[in-house]
């Protein structure tokens, strides 16, 4: 049987409907500079897990972010830059202003707050459909 495929990717990016902040610092905190880029139309997925051990309950919180590409949203490389160790926000976050408001941006204090672990670029028919950060 032939089967014809849609020229768009068979991918539904409606619950992409969140904002997140992203922070990137570039150099180093001597020389602060950070990018504070708000994404509107993103999906964020976080999770609380744990366990228990001799020393008490254990937790880990993991975040699974997703940042379609083209079609209304941003273009990856374009308007934002993501790497390891970066910040993402759930909703609109401030401007950094220094050293001293990065430092303070820990996610121990808040659960609406995530570092970058690793970001994955997804594509269909040679076209980046959206990126996948994860921590």
């Amino acid at each position: 049987m032939l089967r014809v495929l849609p020229d768009a990717a068979p991918l539904d990016y409606r619950l992409c409907d969140q904002t997140v902040t992203l922070y990137h610092l570039s150099g180093k905190m001597s020389d602060f500079r950070c990018t504070c880029t708000v994404f509107h139309g993103a999906y964020l997925e976080s999770e609380q897990t744990g366990g228990v051990e001799k020393t008490g309950e254990t937790g880990k919180h993991s975040f699974l972010l997703v940042l379609p590409s083209g079609n209304g949203h941003p273009v990856w490389g374009e308007d934002y830059t993501l790497r390891r160790g970066d910040k993402v926000l759930m909703g609109e976050g401030g401007i950094l202003q220094n050293g001293a408001d990065w430092q303070a941006l820990q996610p121990a204090s808040r659960n609406d707050l995530f570092v970058v672990r690793s970001i994955a670029v997804r594509s269909w028919d040679g076209k980046i459909c959206h990126v996948e950060v994860r921590g």
